[in-house]
C-alpha cells in the first residue's frame, strides 16, 4: 500500500523554548513529521508536528496510524491487507513490513534476498 517515513524539517534557532526544537541526534533545530506515502507518491497520511526528541516508534503510536491501518484492514484477509514498508524501527508494528537482516553466522537465504531486492526497488 505504501511507505512510512519520519522526517524533520529544519528551522532557524528559536529564541524561546529552543530545547523543544533541538534534536541532539541530528544536531540542529527542527520540527518532526511522519508520513505514509502510497506507491504513486501521494501522501495519504501526514502526522505532526512534533517538537520533542521523540523517536520514530513514539511518533508512530502518537500519530494514530496503527488505528487507521486496523480500520482499513478490518475484515480483509492477510494476503489482501494494506501494508506499510519501511525500516526496522517499525518492525514489530501492525501491518508494517521491513527488510530482512542477516546475522553473524546466519546469512540470508535466496528467497529473503529476493524479497529485500524487491522492496528496495519500489
Amino acid at each position: 500500500w505504501g511507505f512510512i517515513k519520519g522526517t524533520i524539517r529544519t528551522i532557524c534557532r528559536s529564541t524561546n523554548h529552543q530545547q523543544y526544537y533541538y534534536s541532539g541526534y541530528e544536531k540542529y533545530h527542527g520540527i518532526k513529521f511522519q508520513a505514509a506515502i502510497i506507491l504513486d507518491g501521494i501522501i495519504s497520511c501526514l502526522a505532526g508536528p512534533w517538537f520533542r526528541k521523540d523517536r520514530d516508534w513514539k511518533r508512530y503510536i502518537d500519530s494514530g496510524l496503527k488505528k487507521h491501518l486496523r480500520k482499513i484492514n478490518q475484515g480483509t484477509e492477510p494476503n489482501k491487507s494494506c501494508y506499510l514498508y519501511d525500516e526496522h524501527a517499525y518492525a514489530l508494528s501492525y501491518r508494517v513490513v521491513s527488510g530482512y537482516k542477516a546475522t553473524v553466522g546466519l546469512p540470508l537465504n535466496p528467497v529473503l534476498k529476493v524479497m529485500n531486492a524487491h522492496m528496495s526497488s519500489m
